[in-house]
């Protein structure tokens, strides 16, 4: 599915190929996918609102807002958690103690958890390094300045007042209308890709969205309606 788009004017708004192969769904400018990392713009750009109304600093101590987390990690800055140089190791980097309980639904202190004791990557500020065990710390963040799940924020706060119909949390159970399903080359084939939890992405990963509404997104991001970047 693609959006191609010059300020104001369209010039490509379609789907080619198939959203769903055993069902032969064509996918088109409409199909839902999961948006993967693209999901950090928002718990990112909801931090900068905080900012930006004074509920909080950018070079705050994470542990200012968030002292339940692991004593290393409470003396980096909200500022580097948001640019990945926390050094809090993330739990995608962990192999297969992650990968063998992909199909887990977790909640992000069991999330937090999965690196809690291993050893920080480096002195937060010294080096950078992508992180998703940060913005899922990000998330917490948000939900308790916020004062309501996450999924809730994204909803309330960016995507009901941007008209972002189809983006939402990509939970596993609820039924999303014209969810894409997700394949990997087997040989000379397609087979399904492996099962994971949505709850494990979270505020770093779990949202679905339409191309159309990322072209909004995007726009908004753009003209100055969601936020100031510092």
């Amino acid at each position: 599915s693609i959006a191609l788009v010059r300020g104001r004017d369209t010039l490509v708004l379609g789907g080619w190929g198939k959203a769903n192969l055993e069902n032969d769904v064509a996918a088109t400018a409409r199909s839902v996918y999961r948006i993967g990392s693209i999901t950090k713009q928002f718990t990112a750009a909801a931090v900068m609102q905080f900012v930006e109304q004074g509920k909080m600093r950018l070079d705050d101590s994470i542990g200012t807002y968030l002292p339940t987390l692991p004593v290393a990690w409470r003396g980096a800055t909200v500022r580097q958690f948001l640019n990945h140089t926390s050094g809090v190791p993330s739990y995608t980097d962990i192999g297969a103690r992650w990968a063998r309980r992909w199909g887990e639904e977790m909640t992000p202190d069991t999330l937090v958890a999965l690196t809690a004791n291993d050893t920080v990557w480096f002195k937060p500020g010294t080096r950078w390094q992508y992180d998703n065990t940060g913005y899922v710390v990000l998330g917490m963040l948000v939900e308790k300045i916020a004062g309501r799940p996450w999924a809730a924020d994204v909803a309330e706060r960016f995507a009901k007042p941007l008209g972002l119909d189809d983006t939402r949390n990509c939970a596993t159970r609820p039924v999303i209308p014209r969810r894409a399903l997700g394949y990997e080359p087997q040989g000379s084939q397609w087979v399904n890709a492996p099962f994971l939890a949505m709850s494990q992405p979270f505020s770093a990963g779990a949202l679905c969205s339409t191309v159309g509404d990322l072209a909004r997104w995007n726009h908004a991001l753009a003209s100055g309606q969601v936020g100031m970047a510092t």
